[in-house]
């Protein structure tokens, strides 16, 4: 059986067999066929993640809208009414795509043009500045109340998805890390743990295999592999569970793994065991960044903790500050007030 790799790039090879339809593919003006050729040339350099990213992207999206279209008829104006489309009718269901699964359809359609004009030297419409507006998310961050009663629940109910949850909690890792982490990625010796596999499932488009496909490979960049030092109370727990080195630390065993949805939703029973509003599971990283904050961590450390490239990063997207603490901060005014 092929790997998923190896059947994207089969795909590709035959590219033109999946768009006979299209009448001016033979053109090597046209879009699909440019966008093949931007494809192999990105192919020694992609993630296989990215690789079928793009991929999906191309085949849902962009090659069906502009696949028999001569890229230097490209017009900017067209683009513009296709991104409101697909914000208002996109999707299976017609009801409009998220601006951020619209920002990258846009951001390919943009990279293949720009290839055109750059290295095959097509003239092509100027698609710069062209953006999708989209609104920051309120991200759920755990109360010190509900993280004290999630923890001690876990700790009442112990298991080994329940520790996975524990250590994301008090570490900050994302949850196709905790996924992929084995046991002989915690340095026992040293009281660390070693970051430097994720999983996740991708989609893979051929006729008879299944629609995605679990991958398990490197981070999504070089400063997502790290060393995070384990507190405490966590590692006396993990040492305690302590299982085979070559198994998975969510299952203890060689070959099962659990995989990021499944584990999504074991986090949502358990919070909903605790009688604690609704969250997703990336709570909890945000949770973990900003009670870091809270106790006075040095932000590199905790940027480093994180897997961040820099700590603009932390601070703008991970680090939000709890209402416990603007209170906190609220409550220094009442010196001025006894002052009087």
């Amino acid at each position: 059986m092929l790997k998923p790799k190896e059947q994207a790039y089969n795909k590709m090879n035959n590219i033109q067999n999946s768009y006979k339809s299209v009448k001016c593919l033979r053109s090597e003006h046209t879009f699909a066929v440019l966008t093949e050729q931007w494809l192999q040339s990105l192919k020694p350099q992609l993630k296989e993640s990215s690789y079928m990213k793009y991929r999906n992207i191309l085949d849902s999206y962009l090659i069906p809208e502009y696949g028999a279209i001569d890229v230097a008829k490209f017009n900017r104006n067209e683009v513009t009414d296709f991104i409101n489309v697909l914000l208002t009718e996109g999707g299976t269901k017609k009801s409009g795509l998220s601006p951020k699964t619209v920002t990258s359809i846009v951001s390919v359609l943009k990279n293949v043009l720009e290839y055109a004009n750059n290295i095959k030297g097509y003239k092509t419409a100027n698609l710069n500045g062209l953006t999708v507006k989209q609104s920051q998310p309120q991200m759920r961050i755990l109360s010190r109340y509900e993280q004290e009663k999630l923890s001690k629940h876990l700790c009442q109910n112990l298991s080994l998805r329940n520790l996975g949850i524990l250590v994301c909690l008090y570490t900050g890792l994302r949850i196709g890390e905790i996924c992929a982490l084995k046991w002989e990625d915690i340095i026992f010796d040293e009281q660390y743990l070693y970051v430097h596999k994720t999983m996740q499932r991708i989609q893979v488009k051929e006729e008879d295999q299944p629609k995605t496909s679990i991958l398990i490979s490197s981070p999504k960049s070089p400063c997502s592999v790290r060393r995070i030092p384990i507190p405490n109370e966590v590692f006396q727990l993990l040492s305690d569970a302590k299982c085979s080195p070559d198994t998975y630390l969510l299952t203890g065993q060689k070959e099962m793994f659990i995989e990021p949805r499944t584990m999504q939703n074991h986090f949502k029973a358990t919070i909903k065991a605790c009688n604690i509003d609704d969250a997703n599971f990336h709570s909890l990283r945000h949770t973990f960044a900003t009670r870091c904050i809270e106790l006075g961590f040095d932000v590199k450390s905790l940027s480093e903790i994180l897997g961040h490239a820099s700590v603009n990063i932390t601070m703008n997207r991970y680090v939000h500050p709890s209402m416990e603490l603007k209170q906190k901060n609220m409550n220094m005014l009442s010196d001025l007030l006894r002052a009087e």
